[in-house]
């Protein structure tokens, strides 16, 4: 199972950092470039039959707005916080 940490530095990695982008489209990230296996395929709910990994991107965009790495407009629609170089 790809791990939170992993999933962070994707998109680090591969997030444009000159606009926001959708969670869709963080999702497409994810996918691309992150290294998902059949586990994170598999869904915690039957009810609202997500894979894991995506139910694991919503929980480090969340946890990463909180501490500021990233902006979240709850609606969504994410944007990279400028790291000063």
């Amino acid at each position: 199972m790809t791990d939170l940490a992993e999933i962070w530095e994707t998109i680090l990695t591969h997030m444009p950092g000159d606009r926001a982008v959708s969670l869709k489209e963080v999702y497409r990230i994810i996918e691309i470039h992150a290294s998902l296996d059949s586990e994170d395929s598999q869904t915690e709910s039957h009810v609202l039959n997500k894979p894991n990994w995506k139910e694991n991107v919503r929980n480090v965009l969340r946890y990463r707005s909180e501490t500021g790495e990233i902006f979240w407009d709850r609606d969504t629609i994410y944007l990279l916080a400028r790291r000063d170089v």
